[in-house]
């Protein structure tokens, strides 16, 4: 019984963890060193709308945000530089040290638990 309830709460922390590797740290920038660059993109509009792109280019004048869509092609959507209250990019370093240290934590102590579950399990049959 023990091990069944063990069990579903390891799924669970292993689902948590699925969506921690997703987690992504930006940091401030301009749109005009967004459109410099080639890295994913927030930005956050005057009316407090979170917009997500792939990386943001600049067109005669007038900045273009990218998704990227499955098919390898981009939809672009205009972006009013008046209605942009904060622009930031991605920061890939610093995404991947807080994804490893949060995920690494919790899925070591999912196994030592595991393990030693286990073990009771066993000593205990």
């Amino acid at each position: 019984m023990k091990l069944r309830m063990f069990i579903k709460q390891f799924f669970s922390l292993t689902l948590s963890l699925i969506l921690l590797f997703s987690c992504s740290v930006y940091q401030k920038s301009s749109l005009e060193e967004l459109s410099t660059i080639n890295k994913k993109v927030l930005i956050k509009t005057n009316d407090n709308k979170r917009l997500k792109y792939y990386r943001v280019v600049k067109k005669d004048q007038d900045y273009w945000g990218q998704t990227k869509l499955k098919d390898d092609k981009f939809e672009e959507a205009k972006i009013d530089p008046q209605q942009v209250k904060e622009a930031k990019k991605k920061n890939t370093a610093l995404s991947a040290v807080a994804t490893a240290s949060l995920g690494v934590i919790p899925a070591t102590l999912a196994a030592i638990a595991l393990v030693n579950l286990w073990l009771s399990e066993a000593v205990f049959n």
